[in-house]
């Protein structure tokens, strides 16, 4: 999202600006997780998908809902209590948008509560795939591009997420 405070306002972010600068320009990007649960495998490349995890759920049944099948999922969110995260993910996974995920990526949980990433966890944990966990992507005070639909790497040995136009 361009028109935020942090890319556009009287202080703008130095670090998000560079990152989106680097996207547009260079065509490369790459975020680190702080924690990683691995289900064995290190490196997973595929397109990524996802978002904010109650607006993915919102388009549910639509033209426009998706899935994430053969890809890596990015899931985050903002002003989402635990129990609110709780009921999306668990619909989003009743309704079949997990079948088939590649890995999960689980980005920023602003002004969610102390135990939303608990939450989430628990939720993509048994899914059977990569987990990078604390990675600063969605609506923080600091915003890292990444292009939703791109092929990426997540490796889970490096804890981190790349892309790059070859």
């Amino acid at each position: 999202m361009l028109a935020t405070d942090v890319l556009c306002g009287e202080q703008p972010d130095g670090v998000s600006r560079a990152a989106l600068h680097r996207a547009l320009f260079a065509g490369s990007a790459s975020v680190s997780a702080s924690q990683v649960l691995s289900s064995g495998t290190d490196t997973v490349e595929a397109p990524m998908v996802g978002g904010t995890v109650t607006v993915i759920e919102s388009l549910l049944a639509t033209p426009e809902a998706g899935s994430a099948e053969g890809c890596i999922a990015l899931l985050e969110d903002i002003g989402e209590p635990p129990r609110r995260l709780d009921r999306s993910l668990t619909h989003l996974r009743r309704a079949g948008w997990f079948a088939g995920v590649r890995g999960v990526v689980i980005g920023t949980l602003i002004d969610c509560g102390a135990s939303a990433q608990d939450v989430v966890l628990e939720r993509v944990s048994d899914l059977g795939v990569p987990v990078l966990m604390n990675v600063n992507l969605g609506h923080g005070p600091c915003q890292l591009s990444f292009p939703l639909g791109a092929r990426v790497r997540m490796d889970t040995r490096t804890a981190s997420v790349t892309w790059s136009v070859d």
